[in-house]
């Protein structure tokens, strides 16, 4: 093989992998871009996950509160866990907690059993004082979309926001 046609080879070779690298970058942008763009909605979507499994939580609590006998304090085994915890519920039979501080975040960590956070951003866990004693504890936990739910531990209610549109 002569010299001239191995210059010709490896500049033809050294094309192909140039070629194959633009291809490869304009691929991972095209990627990226549709990933940001469906950003918003991943996380719309995931945070609604959470709410229906708080719901889901609250629920299974309650139906258990009924089937021992309506104690003031229920012990449950979380998934994942050894140990049982110790799960307090109001007179409705919801979960709900004594102390008044931190009630949210304390609500949240037993229902939910993790930090207050989601896709690595925290997640707000505010009180709401709708001045009705009746009405238990009103927690909002919303995200930085805008999205958040409610739960009234006097009814067991979660109410979700509408999904938030920028």
């Amino acid at each position: 093989m002569s010299i001239t046609s191995r210059v010709v080879k490896r500049q033809k070779s050294m094309a192909e992998f140039i070629v194959v690298i633009i291809l490869s970058l304009v691929l991972m942008a095209s990627f990226i871009s549709q990933f940001m763009s469906q950003k918003e909605q991943i996380s719309q979507t995931g945070f609604h996950q959470i709410a229906d499994n708080f719901v889901s939580q609250v629920n299974l609590v309650r139906s258990q509160w009924f089937m021992d006998n309506k104690p003031k304090k229920m012990l449950l085994r979380i998934v994942g866990q050894p140990k049982k915890i110790s799960v307090s519920v109001n007179q409705w039979g919801w979960i709900d907690v004594d102390d008044n501080r931190f009630v949210c975040e304390k609500i949240w960590q037993l229902v939910v059993n993790q930090p207050l956070d989601f896709i690595k951003s925290p997640v707000s866990a505010i009180e709401l004082n709708i001045g009705d004693e009746q009405q238990g504890h009103v927690c909002r936990y919303a995200i930085n979309t805008g999205q958040y739910f409610e739960y009234r531990s006097a009814t067991g209610q979660v109410i979700r926001s509408a999904i938030a549109k920028r």
